[in-house]
């Protein structure tokens, strides 16, 4: 059907873009692979690829992986966003488990004061 339309004339350059966002998202690569052939522009895919990084949005990020039409820059890109999305979620873990440490500190530290004053009457 994509080939059909672009034949005749019906998905100029600037549809076909429009047209690959949505087959990306999808993971449709074969679909994705003629548009991007036909002239549609992969770095329309940018801020949507980062977006799903940024969100944590795997089979979003999956399907635009599997589109097979991410220039080179723009997958060096995604890696570096998802490292930084890994650098900060690891930050926030070792937060909450210090943060909960903390709590269980604070907890025994009643609990042991509440059994010395009980031990002493």
């Amino acid at each position: 059907v994509v080939k059909r339309f672009m034949r005749w004339g019906c998905l100029p350059g600037a549809e076909r873009s429009i047209v690959l966002m949505g087959a990306a998202q999808r993971g449709h690569q074969a679909i994705c692979r003629l548009l991007v052939a036909g002239g549609a522009d992969p770095n329309i895919l940018k801020p949507f690829l980062l977006t799903a990084v940024q969100t944590m949005d795997v089979p979003l990020y999956n399907n635009y992986m599997k589109s097979g039409v991410l220039p080179e820059v723009l997958l060096r890109e995604a890696q570096e966003a998802l490292h930084q999305q890994y650098e900060t979620v690891h930050g926030m873990i070792g937060t909450f488990e210090e943060l909960q440490l903390q709590q269980e500190l604070r907890a025994m530290r009643v609990v042991s004061t509440v059994f010395y004053k009980g031990s002493l009457l």
